[in-house]
């Protein structure tokens, strides 16, 4: 086994980057590209320690890179590294510093041209490199690379080949190397290379060590470089004591955890109380309107009872109407009928007085000795009747 000193500590990778030649060979080998040369750049340094709180740095990089057709470049490169999972939001905040934070080389007088001159407006082109001691889950990748891409607008054809100093200013080209997803067997240069920063092969009580099985080929100077016994008496307490600071981070994570879990299942019972509190007044204002709608229905049945008995007392007083009408109409009618009986005997009495006045006129008559025919137009009684008058005698 090969001990040597972890390189996700900031101690041992401030140490190992300090060597220009290595420096730029672990550059290459994740860059994919030559770099020549490694300025290492102000850095911003927060450090608590004194509290027990875990020391944040960020390092950046000057660089100069070669090309496939061997033309340099100038480029800014910051490493964040992270041994222990963390808040997506500190990458962030360590990036928009570093926007924030470059002057400018050069500045330009405004041009209203269609296009641009030559000239840049002199920040360097950025390059963030991600070194994550653990695994990212949507990522299942060991290393990958976030490249700038050009997509025209109407006509969604993704544009090959073409540059951009202003693109270059304002966007940036991002690496995120996930060290503990090595093959079985590394073959590639990056993967030899990342097995110096798996933490698998981190010593159980010494997280700042690790024990290689093998030495990688071509890595053998940076090997030999990160021996513990090459690292100075001063950066060996420094990364025993981010060592230490680390453990009591994990402490503070697991009691903030604790809380956390505590907080999200207080959350829970106080939400799931507020949503049992909103259906109870939810069921109480239905019972409130259950109840209102049985009072106006039953206000309604009243009300249509009411109408109904009103109706019923004005159906039977009509019909005490219809019936007094009715025995009134038979009354009418009997009178009717008795005055009607009543005209016709006085008719047949008076038809009977006439008749008999008639009889009498006739028998004075004929006594009188007046003819029969005249008698009869006299009377108004047929000759026969007076013939029979006559013969009385």
């Amino acid at each position: 086994m090969i001990k040597i000193a972890n390189p996700l500590y900031d101690t041992v990778f401030k140490h190992l980057m300090a060597e220009e030649k290595l420096a730029c060979k672990v550059l290459s080998t994740i860059l994919g590209k030559k770099v020549i040369a490694v300025q290492p750049m102000p850095q911003e340094v927060i450090e608590l320690r004194e509290k027990g709180l875990l020391s944040i740095r960020r390092m950046d990089y000057r660089a100069t890179t070669l090309d496939e057709n061997g033309r340099k470049e100038e480029v800014h490169i910051e490493v964040q590294k992270s041994r222990l999972t963390t808040n997506t939001l500190r990458f962030r905040s360590y990036l928009s510093r570093l926007y924030a934070g470059k002057p400018r080389q050069k500045v330009m007088e405004p041009a209203y041209t269609v296009e641009e001159p030559a000239p840049a407006y002199g920040y360097l082109p950025i390059i963030v490199i991600y070194l994550l001691g653990y695994g990212v889950r949507d990522i299942q990748y060991q290393a990958v690379r976030a490249n700038h891409r050009l997509v025209d607008l109407n006509t969604g054809q993704e544009l090959e080949g073409v540059g951009s100093d202003f693109l270059d200013a304002l966007t940036h080209t991002t690496y995120i190397i996930q060290a503990n997803r090595q093959p079985q067997v590394p073959t590639t240069a990056l993967e030899r290379l990342l097995v110096l920063f798996d933490q698998r092969y981190r010593m159980p009580g010494y997280g700042y060590f690790l024990e290689l099985p093998y030495v990688p080929e071509g890595f053998e100077d940076v090997v030999q470089y990160l021996e513990w016994a090459a690292m100075s008496a001063e950066e060996r307490a420094e990364m025993e004591a981010e060592y230490f600071l680390e453990l009591e981070y994990m402490e503070m994570e697991s009691l903030n955890e604790g809380l956390t879990e505590r907080i999200e299942r207080l959350e829970e019972m106080i939400e799931a109380a507020n949503k049992e509190q909103e259906l109870a007044r939810q069921r109480e204002a239905e019972l409130r309107r259950d109840k209102e709608e049985a009072r106006r229905r039953e206000e309604e049945a009243r009300k249509e009872k009411e109408e109904a008995r009103r109706r019923e007392e004005e159906a039977r007083r009509r019909e005490e109407e219809a019936r007094r009408r009715e025995e009134e109409a038979r009354k009418e009618k009997e009178e009717a009928r008795r005055r009607e009986e009543e005209a016709r005997k006085e008719k047949e009495e008076a038809r009977l007085s006439a008749y008999r006045f008639q009889i009498a006129l006739a028998r004075t008559l004929l006594k009188q000795g007046l003819p029969i025919d005249e008698i009869a137009r006299a009377t108004g009684l047929g000759e026969e009747e007076v013939r029979a008058l006559q013969e009385e005698k």
